[in-house]
């Protein structure tokens, strides 16, 4: 056989180990997947957190992001183990969930486990206290997921209201303070 052939098809294509992106945030350095699209889906789309945003406040938001990267991170890999052929994989859902849960809690300060453990699946209640109910059922990687978006959705709350009045509930972590991840 000749040597300058390559031996399959396999060999031909290059590899890439880390799992990249589907879509980015327009937002430069956003962790999160730009999944709203304005106009066309071949244009560059927005995460959530970016959507509606003035110019300004852009900035903020893609830092309160990069301040939680690793709460980023696991809803990026419980949507990941959501999607496609693995979409109604159990089992898979509970270890992704799991391993991406022993990921955060070594990374996160304990402070924070109670609003990030997954736990007994949660139902909006408003005459809770709390806003909600637990069942006695094991939370879903999807719902899991959500929780950690809206935990997202709060820190970016916090800081598009700099220089304002803290909003009630919002963390008591100074701007001084180490990064959270």
């Amino acid at each position: 056989m000749n040597s300058n052939k390559r031996e399959s098809i396999a060999d031909a294509i290059p590899h890439n180990p880390a799992p990249q992106q589907r879509y980015r945030c327009y937002a430069d350095d956003c962790p999160m997947a730009g999944t709203i699209f304005e106009g066309s889906p071949d244009g560059l789309g927005v995460c959530p957190f970016h959507y509606g945003a003035a110019p300004l406040e852009v900035r903020r938001i893609t830092k309160a992001l990069l301040d939680w990267r690793c709460v980023a991170d696991a809803v990026r890999v419980a949507r990941r183990a959501l999607l496609g052929t693995n979409a109604t994989n159990g089992p898979l859902h509970a270890q992704t969930m799991a391993d991406a849960w022993a990921d955060l809690r070594a990374t996160v300060a304990p402070v924070y486990w109670s609003d990030l453990e997954p736990g007994p699946m949660r139902v909006r209640d408003r005459s809770k206290p709390e806003g909600y109910r637990l069942l006695n059922a094991p939370e879903s990687l999807a719902d899991w997921a959500r929780r950690l978006e809206r935990f997202l959705g709060a820190r970016v709350l916090e800081a598009r209201s700099v220089g304002a009045a803290r909003r009630p509930g919002a963390l008591s972590r100074s701007p001084n303070e180490a990064r959270p991840c």
